[in-house]
């Protein structure tokens, strides 16, 4: 009998490398997303330690005018920063979940075609233990007729 052989082999191999390419794709996905939030957690931090500064000086009464509008401006644009980084975060976090979709469905489709690759593995392991099984049958059976001849 001949050697088994799983006609979908290419596209399963085909399947392999790409699942492979989407958990390099999802990889990046997740690490551009934490960086984002890292980016964001300083600008918070930055915008939170400005108006603690311009707090205590404005209770010290050691700020000038020029300074408060400085201060003034300058939280305002971290503000707009925050908000900014924000909808980055929201459009790297749709990425993301893309990129676990596809991946997703990647898998799904791989184990389709594994569990096909069992399925005729056993068919044609079970097509080989019957030929096998002819085979030694005819063989009893010639040692057989042998013996009463």
């Amino acid at each position: 009998m001949k050697k088994f052989s799983f006609k979908f082999q290419k596209v399963m191999d085909v399947k392999e490398s790409l699942e492979k390419q989407k958990m390099l794709e999802l990889t990046e996905a997740e690490r551009q997303l934490q960086q984002a939030r890292g980016y964001l957690e300083e600008v918070v931090t930055a915008q939170a330690e400005y108006q603690r500064r311009y707090n205590t000086r404005r209770k010290n009464g050691t700020v000038r005018s020029a300074e408060v509008r400085n201060y003034l401006r300058y939280i305002d644009k971290l503000s707009g920063d925050i908000d900014n980084q924000k909808r980055v975060i929201d459009q790297k976090t749709d990425i993301k979940e893309s990129k676990r979709r596809e991946l997703l469905a990647l898998v799904k489709d791989k184990k389709i075609l594994e569990k096909l690759k069992e399925y005729h593995l056993s068919e044609y392991t079970r097509e080989a233990r019957h030929q096998e099984q002819v085979f030694l049958d005819e063989v009893g059976s010639v040692r057989s007729s042998r013996r009463e001849n």
